[in-house]
């Protein structure tokens, strides 16, 4: 998912960059960046809605959602995320194609409300203040936005919100009063009255809902989403909660209540998105005061702060500055009284040099106070002369008045220089962020492209598909491709009551073989075909029983499995929607009953080939490895709750084939008998019930047959010691 994030940026779309995992790209426009690590599928750019690259990054982007953040009414600088930039910005997502658009806004739209109780997503935007009717100013542009387009919007109203982490940091009213706190500010001031009623909402979870709503997406039922604790805290109740832990500041209320978004309702929230605040102020004030680094000794913070100013200072470019011309000043007067006994030196003018060197290293400002150095150098140069006959003869001003021409003119080449450095510079940065964001779109072209390939040739319609079905398909095993053919059924035809019969040999009834899961205690293990002879009519022409008087106690469809024209097996589609009566749908029906067909022969066949090799001559007992495979392919049929079956062991005694022809007489077509070791046989018994195995065991009984039920445990037990 390409999400873009734009307006005001604060905490919390830093928060829902976090929730948003690794999965997902994000882009980040704004003139201002929040300080802080983004992980590598966060790309940020320094433009707004309004910038000419704003238009192409959504143009490119193919954003699936994009989420604008408004400026609030608590934050001091609101130059961005006004009405101009989400207008600018809707205009480009519409342009754009972006799916979803988001707006976070705030319950300030509410602050003119004299009755706060009650405020829900259906009650009408009253402003007081100018923020305030800027914000209902944006929400009445997004619903404009969305009627005119058709395209999905929500606007989440939030209240005041709160980080515990570095709670000093941010751009909230309590980031504000911790900022004050660390700089030993005495007063702070609270919006509104002390019987104001407000709420506080923990950052996390408001990046947690945005971030919820961009991920199931946006709700059908109402474009706005109310969000709050459900636990209103006056301002007086916040006053308390500062004094407690900081009662040396005093807190006053400016009676303004115009900024302050009052209590909301959250039915929208917990309807259709199941989200609920966990966190209060109350209970998470005091962590929010441990995250805060507070000076153990107060009365010095105000020099700490005047330390770190200058020590900043001369840590930086201006600093070094600073020292640059104190120590060219001081090696100007060094030769100056060092060459002062030489005659070469009354044509060399080293302040000149020291204006020209200056000037042209560092601009126009740095030239004009190496001109002033250079004119006070040579004021004291002259010795004893008068200082009245220096100012007043004017062509004594000449060399002063040409130490700030040649520092300004060189300085401001300089600063030309610079300019057109910095700028392409700037344009050097902005075209690398294009450049590796281009080619983060080219390799989501190429996943993109990829993934439709594959849609392509998964598409349930296409040859694609029908290849992908005869790829699954290819098994000799009768029980693979039985257990594949349901999977493929019920995954084209979309529909979970399938099942497969195989035909007896005299031909009189069929068998399950397998079935869907939903489909098992329901569906008979064998159908007397003489019961079905409507449906047998239209199989025995090779045409497809289609329900359409809707027969009580008959399948939907119904197709015959043929084996060079000898009926094998019955596909059933037992139920089918009121959607799935239609041609489109009986021949699709038809055509992957015909792939299973080729499927389940090819299998037939060549257990017919391996007879010789799988079974005991003049016997249907299967050689221990061919009894192997079929008890692991069954195996595999119960793990996907297609089928069932059941396990009993024979002991083994007397001749082979006349042990093996009376067992034969015990047991289905169906069922599978295989040699365990030297002892034992084992027989698979297919789809049959605790019941049906307590009737068979009574049965081997009767012939003098010693059988034993086992479980899948023991069976598998046998197979390892089989090796």
């Amino acid at each position: 998912m390409n999400i873009l994030i734009t307006g005001k940026l604060d905490s919390i779309a830093m928060n829902i960059i976090a929730a948003a995992g690794s999965s997902h790209r994000i882009i980040m426009a704004a003139k201002t960046i929040p300080a802080g690590d983004l992980p590598n599928n966060v790309r940020p750019f320094n433009i707004g809605p309004g910038d000419a690259l704003f238009e192409s990054v959504t143009r490119v982007g193919s954003f699936d959602s994009a989420v604008f953040f408004m400026a609030r009414g608590e934050q001091e600088d609101k130059t961005e995320g006004g009405v101009t930039s989400l207008q600018a910005m809707l205009e480009h997502c519409k342009n754009s194609g972006v799916d979803q658009v988001i707006l976070v806004s705030s319950g300030e739209v509410f602050s003119g409300l004299a009755d706060s109780a009650g405020i829900g997503e259906k009650t009408p935007a009253t402003p007081k203040g100018v923020q305030g009717l800027q914000i209902k100013a944006a929400e009445e542009m997004c619903l404009q936005y969305s009627q005119s387009t058709k395209k999905a919007i929500t606007i989440v109203r939030l209240p005041f919100v709160y980080q515990v982490k570095d709670a000093s940091e941010g751009s909230g009213l309590l980031s504000e009063l911790f900022r004050g706190v660390l700089e030993n500010r005495k007063k702070f001031e609270l919006p509104g009255n002390p019987d104001t009623n407000c709420d506080f909402l923990n950052v996390t979870e408001a990046a947690g809902l945005v971030w919820q709503i961009i991920d199931e997406g946006i709700s059908a039922k109402s474009i706005y989403v109310n969000a709050g604790t459900g636990i209103p805290i006056t301002m007086q109740d916040v006053a308390n909660l500062v004094n407690r832990h900081f009662p040396d500041l005093s807190i006053k209320f400016t009676g303004d209540t115009s900024d302050i978004s009052p209590p909301m309702r959250t039915n929208i929230a917990k309807s259709e998105y199941g989200w609920t605040a966990l966190h209060n102020l109350t209970d998470d004030f005091d962590e929010m005061v441990k995250s805060v680094t507070v000076k153990p000794i107060k009365k010095h913070l105000q020099l700490e702060k005047i330390y770190n100013s200058i020590k900043a200072f001369f840590q930086g470019s201006k600093g070094f500055i600073v020292v640059e011309f104190a120590a060219a000043t001081a090696i100007l007067q060094l030769l100056t009284y060092a060459l002062r006994g030489f005659s070469f030196a009354y044509w060399l003018d080293l302040r000149l040099i020291f204006v020209v060197i200056l000037s042209t290293l560092h601009g126009t400002i740095s030239g004009i106070a190496a001109g002033v150095i250079g004119g006070v150098a040579l004021f004291f140069t002259m010795g004893g002369t008068d200082w009245r006959l220096i100012v007043y003869n004017p062509e004594n001003w000449i060399p002063f008045a040409l130490y700030i021409i040649i520092g300004v003119a060189l300085g401001s080449r300089a600063d030309r220089q610079v300019d057109t450095l910095n700028s392409i510079k700037d344009r050097l940065d902005l075209a690398e962020q294009t450049n590796v964001y281009l080619v983060e779109l080219y390799d989501e072209a190429v996943r993109i492209k990829d993934s439709y390939r594959d849609q392509i040739l998964g598409y349930k319609d296409n040859f694609g598909r029908i290849y992908s079905i005869v790829k699954k398909l290819n098994s000799e095993m009768s029980e693979y491709v039985f257990s594949s053919a349901i999977e493929v059924l019920e995954d084209v035809m979309e529909n979970t009551t399938i099942a497969i019969y195989s035909m007896s040999t005299r031909g009189d009834y069929a068998r399950m073989t397998v079935c869907s899961k939903s489909l098992y205690s329901e569906a008979a293990r064998s159908m007397r075909l003489h019961d079905y002879s409507q449906i047998m009519d239209k199989v025995e022409h090779h045409d497809i029983w289609f329900n359409r008087d809707l027969i009580s106690g008959m399948p939907s469809y119904c197709a015959g499995v043929y084996n060079d024209e000898q009926l094998i097996a019955l596909v059933l589609i037992w139920r089918a929607g009121v959607e799935q009566m239609t041609l489109h749908y009986s021949n699709l029906f038809r055509i992957l009953t015909g792939l299973v067909q080729e499927s389940l022969v090819r299998a037939v066949k060549f257990n017919k080939l391996r007879e010789s090799t799988s079974f005991y001559a003049d016997t249907r007992i299967m050689q221990d490895k061919p009894f192997w495979e079929a008890y692991r392919a069954n195996l595999l049929l119960t793990e996907k709750e297609n089928a069932q079956f059941g396990l009993v062991t024979v002991t083994r005694s007397g001749d082979m084939i006349e042990q093996g022809g009376l067992l034969e007489t015990c047991i289905r077509e169906s069922d599978i008998m295989g040699t365990i070791n030297k002892n034992l046989f084992g027989i698979i018994l297919k789809n049959v019930s605790s019941d049906d195995i307590k009737t068979l065991l009574k049965r081997f009984k009767s012939k003098n047959i010693n059988a034993t039920q086992v479980t899948v445990a023991d069976m598998n037990d046998y197979m390892k010691k089989a090796g």
